[in-house]
């Protein structure tokens, strides 16, 4: 799924330009697609990859940028494949 910019729904921190902090932001999601699954995340943390992310160390900077990949949630939807 993608995030859909300056939506609403999901609460987040992102890091919103380089040399910044993190700041809570609300991000939209689109519908659940037929190959997608939507995660109620319980729990999301963050490794040193994301703090390299963050901070642009790796010659990409795409902001806003919410870090954080390893989660921890209930299935609440999947789509019909």
């Amino acid at each position: 799924m993608a995030t859909i910019p300056n939506g609403k729904g999901t609460q987040a921190l992102a890091m919103l330009e380089k040399g910044g902090t993190l700041q809570p932001i609300e991000i939209g999601r689109p519908a659940t697609g037929p190959n997608d699954v939507r995660i109620k995340i319980h729990y999301c943390g963050q490794c040193h990859s994301d703090v390299h992310a963050t901070n642009g160390d790796w010659g990409f900077e795409l902001y806003p940028l919410a870090p954080g990949h390893e989660i921890a949630g209930t299935v609440i939807e999947s789509g019909s494949d």
